[in-house]
Parts: C-alpha cells; structure tokens; sequence
C-alpha cells in the first residue's frame, strides 16, 4: 500500500512536468520523477531554466515520503512483534 502511494505521487509529479511541457512522453516524465523522488537525480533529462526548482521539490517531498513509510513500517511491525510475544507498554 505505501508502495502504490508512493508511485500514484511520482505520478502526480511526472503530469506536472507534463502539463508543464518539460516533455513529449509521459514515460519520460514518469521516468525523470521517481529518478528526483527518489534522489538518484542521474540527470539524463534536465528541466527548463523556470523550473529546475520542481526537481528539488520533489526530491524532498520523496525524501519526507520515505520516512513516514519508514515510520510507519517501524511502528507496524513493533507493534505486530509486541502482540505475539504477548508485550504490554
């Protein structure tokens, strides 16, 4: 489920940069938005002058993503791993 969550946003973004016209393809665009929204940033494809900074938006918006998947993975299983050796707080 946080896996679909986070590619329904590289999504969102990739229909940015193509409402923007950054590019011709949607899969170019979705190809460049999980490269930022996971801050690999190959740079194989770089945007306009007007709109480097949605690059760097987006790398943080992965970069807070994937830690509240992190802490929700975290409390999930510490929560599963309590309840079946029978642990209270």
């Amino acid at each position: 489920m946080l896996f679909i969550g986070n590619l329904i946003q590289i999504g969102i973004w990739a229909a940015v940069f193509m409402y923007y016209d950054e590019f011709t393809a949607f899969k170019d665009a979705f190809y460049h938005s999980s490269v930022n929204f996971t801050t690999l940033c190959y740079g194989d494809f770089i945007l306009g002058n007007e709109r480097k900074l949605l690059g760097g938006l987006e790398a943080v918006n992965g970069v807070l993503m994937f830690g509240l998947s992190s802490g929700f993975l975290y409390t999930l299983l510490t929560s599963l791993l309590r309840r079946k050796h029978g642990i209270r707080n």
